[in-house]
């Protein structure tokens, strides 16, 4: 199985042992580049936000364990020099700056499990090939460049991305966690892909000249998988479709931006309203206990909203087209009709 993944990434990468040529390419994105992080922070929706970390989940919460396998495999300054990097996703000695603990908690922000492995049957191939990769490389050392190349491509593109991601998550109201783990990579990787590329990969092949093609097939496979990746996303969120092999249980509709516990099957805050919230929940925003400010749900109907029987609707209301409100204090939802003040 191993042979064939491997020799499938070679068939589909360009080849060739310009290294340097080939890591130097990454440091500027093309005027035309659109991927993943580019759909979030302009126009993404927090479900697909929450996709996508489901699919990340797949590595972040063991981020930088596979390449810790290349420790050993190197010499010199290029050892030094990744263990440096390595240090630096594991906390720099503090238990909670670990990369793959920041992680965690970008996904409690999004209402995700945050156990390793939790949504492994729910990533389809394109991502499970990501985390493949990267085992297949650290696994041998006859890989150690294709290990290295990587792991340097990995670096110089994330900057870019998680400044992008840290902006979908401040947009979307994702939670500090959430945009924490992003904004934490957009300065920590700026530095490692420096490091990776003239510390590392200098001395590498300084010492091994002949692991250049090696290098750079690991980043070219590190590019075609990644690329691969954001296209399956891409086309079933254009689709309408989630980009999961299941759309994930706890949020198979989108869900509001600031309310994290409004659930699609008519349940907001704890509270059963299953009339107006039976499908959308929490459209407007600062919802709280049962919807303070007033927001009807599906029709965007704002505070204070009054039933023509001249309840008051001003706290815990909810209005819709079909005619929803609920009288203040009764805990019942009343047919009646609703009408902006």
């Amino acid at each position: 199985m191993e042979r064939v993944f491997l020799g499938a990434l070679r068939a589909d990468t360009p080849g060739g042992d310009d290294a340097e040529g080939t890591l130097g390419a990454l440091l500027e994105e093309p005027a035309d580049a659109y991927g993943v992080s580019h759909h979030l922070c302009e126009r993404g929706e927090r479900w697909q936000l929450r996709e996508f970390a489901a699919h990340r989940s797949a590595y972040h919460l063991k981020e930088a364990d596979p390449h810790a396998w290349v420790i050993p495999r190197l010499r010199g300054r290029a050892k030094a020099s990744l263990v440096a990097v390595e240090f630096d996703e594991f906390g720099g000695g503090r238990a909670e700056a670990v990369h793959a603990v920041l992680f965690a908690g970008l996904m409690d922000d999004l209402g995700l499990d945050s156990r390793y492995g939790r949504y492994l049957d729910l990533v389809p191939a394109p991502m499970l090939a990501i985390v493949s990769m990267m085992s297949l490389f650290g696994l041998h050392r006859g890989l150690r460049g294709a290990m290295v190349g990587h792991f340097a491509a990995a670096e110089i593109t994330t900057a870019p991305a998680a400044r992008r991601m840290a902006r979908a998550a401040r947009r979307l109201g994702a939670g500090p966690r959430c945009v924490r783990f992003y904004t934490e990579h957009i300065e920590a990787d700026a530095v490692h892909e420096q490091v990776l590329r003239h510390e590392v990969v200098g001395d590498l092949l300084a010492r091994e000249p002949e692991l250049a093609a090696d290098v750079a097939f690991g980043a070219q496979a590190t590019g075609l998988l990644e690329d691969r990746f954001g296209e399956h996303v891409l086309a079933c969120w254009r689709a309408g479709r989630s980009s999961l092999r299941r759309p994930l249980p706890s949020s198979p509709t989108p869900r509001c931006h600031r309310a994290e516990r409004c659930h699609a099957a008519g349940r907001c805050h704890g509270i059963d309203v299953t009339g107006p919230m039976s499908r959308d929940c929490c459209h407007g925003a600062d919802v709280a206990g049962l919807m303070s400010q007033g927001w009807c749900h599906r029709a965007g109907i704002t505070r204070p909203t009054r039933c023509q029987n001249r309840f008051r609707a001003g706290r815990g209301s909810c209005g819709t087209g079909g005619g929803w409100c609920r009288r203040t204090g009764s805990g019942r939802w009343l047919r009646r009709r609703t009408t902006r003040p």
